[in-house]
């Protein structure tokens, strides 16, 4: 499953929060997301108008993720997001008990 559809699956349920905090486990996405797919996502959160104001934490194993987590946070969330390689990490900067 790509990012665009598990976004749009998720955020058209009645039951999203665009305030709630959100671990985003990209470590086995589709090997085709890339910077084409995220300005995609992007502009369907413009659209929709529902931009996550929650903090998110990516979990990433490789530089190409660690690059596009990055873009993501400076163009939707700004410092709500943080990139990490153990989803351990990304847990405790949550303050969530996993």
């Amino acid at each position: 499953m790509t990012l665009l559809k598990l976004w749009r699956s998720t955020a058209g349920t009645p039951l999203y929060d665009q305030s709630y905090d959100s671990i985003v486990d990209v470590r086995e996405s589709d090997s085709r997301f890339g910077l084409d797919e995220l300005k995609s996502l992007l502009d369907a959160v413009r659209n929709k108008g529902i931009t996550p104001t929650g903090r998110r934490a990516f979990v990433v194993d490789s530089p190409r993720e660690t690059a596009l987590a990055m873009l993501d946070g400076q163009l939707v969330t700004s410092s709500q997001t943080r990139v990490f390689s153990t989803e351990e990490a990304a847990y405790e900067w949550l303050g969530k008990p996993k």
